[in-house]
């Protein structure tokens, strides 16, 4: 008889504890580390130079090309106006206008090359009055075995 009031007290030890455990671990802090936080678009508006730069490409998932090198990029500069127009110089010298819309921290540059509409979205990863980040990344997909992925860093000029 003691062996079974020593059990039963045992299991509601144990019942009350779990009890506990289950409620304080939903009681956590409810931050959403997720939520892409909104950057403030009126900081874009201006020029940019590169300053900072990596990129990594994978064809069928092999590692194919890697760089930390800022001369491995594609752009160097870009201007953002207040009326979401831009332009950007890429390599060789080459100046190409785009627009854009800032939404939260998604940049799409619109533009157009040969009389073909196409757009890149790139992530803001920082904003502020002398730095500017930008990410992009491409996912393979069944007809395309590329994935790219570039992390540039831009300085107000």
């Amino acid at each position: 008889m003691m062996k079974f009031k020593f059990l039963r007290k045992l299991l509601l030890i144990s019942l009350v504890a779990m009890t506990f455990g289950i409620g304080f671990s939903a009681c956590g802090d409810d931050d959403d580390n997720d939520k892409e936080e909104a950057v403030n678009s009126n900081l874009i508006v201006g020029s940019w130079k590169l300053t900072g730069y990596e990129g990594w490409s994978k064809t069928n998932g092999e590692l194919d090309w890697e760089s930390n090198s800022v001369s491995d990029s594609e752009i160097f500069s870009m201007k953002f106006n207040s009326d979401k127009s831009g332009e950007m110089e890429l390599y060789q010298g080459l100046i190409k206008d785009y627009e854009y819309v800032l939404n939260g921290s998604e940049l799409v540059i619109y533009d157009s090359y040969d009389g073909h509409d196409s757009y890149d979205t790139y992530k803001v990863g920082l904003l502020t009055e002398t730095t500017l980040v930008l990410e992009y990344y491409s996912a393979p997909t069944e007809h395309n075995p590329y994935e790219v992925y570039e992390k540039m860093t831009f300085t107000r000029n």
